[in-house]
């Protein structure tokens, strides 16, 4: 029998119009927030509705996609962790990038604390009476 492709796809299994984040320990298919819980805490994968009522003792109906080897859930939970290590990488770079841009106010400007003129001020109000 040949052995389902080990790539990870966008969609929930369920919900084909949104995305899926998460992949199930037991299948192995991905699925999105509202289909998965976690009955073994947040370090571990989580589960289905369906692999959860199984592991529950509730028996599982043959419809569904087929569930996928432990080897082949193992690779696509690898492959979503370098995923989201990369996006976060990605993420801190673009903001450190944007910090490193982004001029740094003097102690001179600074008007909040009293130093500066606030009439010379960009937006600045007077109120006269």
């Amino acid at each position: 029998m040949e052995e389902p492709s080990t790539t990870v796809s966008c969609s929930c299994v369920k919900h084909p119009m949104t995305m899926g984040e998460h992949i199930c320990g037991g299948c192995g298919h991905q699925f999105c927030t509202e289909c998965v819980v976690y009955p073994f805490g947040s370090a571990k994968p989580p589960l289905c509705i369906a692999c959860a009522l199984e592991r529950g003792g509730v028996r599982r109906q043959g419809s569904g996609p087929p569930k996928l080897t432990r080897r082949s859930i193992k690779e696509r939970l690898a492959l979503q962790r370098r995923a989201v290590a990369e996006v976060a990488e990605a993420e801190l770079a673009a903001a450190e990038a944007a910090a490193a841009a982004s001029p740094t106010p003097s102690d001179e400007d600074d008007w909040l604390s009293g130093q500066a003129d606030p009439i010379g001020a960009p937006g600045a109000w007077r109120k006269e009476y």
